[in-house]
């Protein structure tokens, strides 16, 4: 992406304006002029305050042996916990989304129960969703959820969409299509042919007629 704008991120003073579009397009220029590097204060401050079941369920996963990275991203929709693909390091098999600060910072419940994970997935990830109730109730269930939620991504992961289709086995039988002479049928039922008979009659005139008409007719 490509941005052309007459104004740099720092000629937009936000003191004068408590727009959140107008600091919407400070963070977008700020981003787009130095990438990563324009995550402000603010948002590491956030990342300080999403410490909790977050990071209790990431050393868990550790634990297991998984590379694992958590506060994946620089906008409002961050992946709380990624676990990263080993043979692709650029690549997350599984992103989790706990209930956390990044869930109740969401402004409204369509933007964290809808557009997130369809955001997400349309950028190619595999979401699983973890609640702290869950984890309170029964922590270890979660756990081998999430393990087993990880061996399904690398199996999918590991099969491409052109292998499925080559491992589909398509057999095409033709249908041999014979010729045979065309035989002359001889209809052996009698019949009646049908023949119209015009049968002229003569024209009687009743009464007396229309000079018009005996004028037409030659008859004055």
């Amino acid at each position: 992406m490509k941005v052309f704008s007459t104004l740099r991120a720092d000629q937009i003073d936000l003191s004068r304006t408590s727009a959140e579009g107008v600091a919407g397009l400070k963070s977008f220029l700020e981003y787009a002029e130095k990438g990563k590097k324009a995550v402000s204060i603010v948002s590491l401050h956030d990342q300080l305050k999403n410490k909790s079941l977050t990071d209790i369920i990431a050393n868990k996963i550790r634990e297991c042996g998984y590379e694992v990275h958590t506060n994946i991203g620089c906008s409002g929709y961050r992946v709380d916990i990624g676990i990263v693909n080993t043979d692709n390091k650029s690549e997350y098999l599984l992103g989790i989304l706990c209930d956390g600060y990044n869930y109740k910072s969401a402004k409204t419940v369509r933007d964290r129960e809808i557009i997130q994970q369809d955001i997400l997935r349309l950028l190619g990830w595999n979401i699983y969703r973890v609640w702290t109730m869950d984890w309170i109730d029964n922590h270890e269930k979660v756990i081998s959820e999430i393990i087993r939620a990880i061996n399904q991504a690398q199996m999918s992961m590991g099969k491409k969409p052109n292998d499925e289709i080559n491992d589909l086995e398509i057999s095409f039988q033709e249908k041999q299509i014979t010729e045979k002479p065309v035989e002359q049928v001889i209809i052996q039922k009698d019949y009646v042919s049908y023949k119209v008979d015009y049968v002229s009659a003569p024209i009687h005139f009743c009464g007396v007629l229309p000079d018009e008409f005996t004028h037409l007719n030659g008859r004055n």
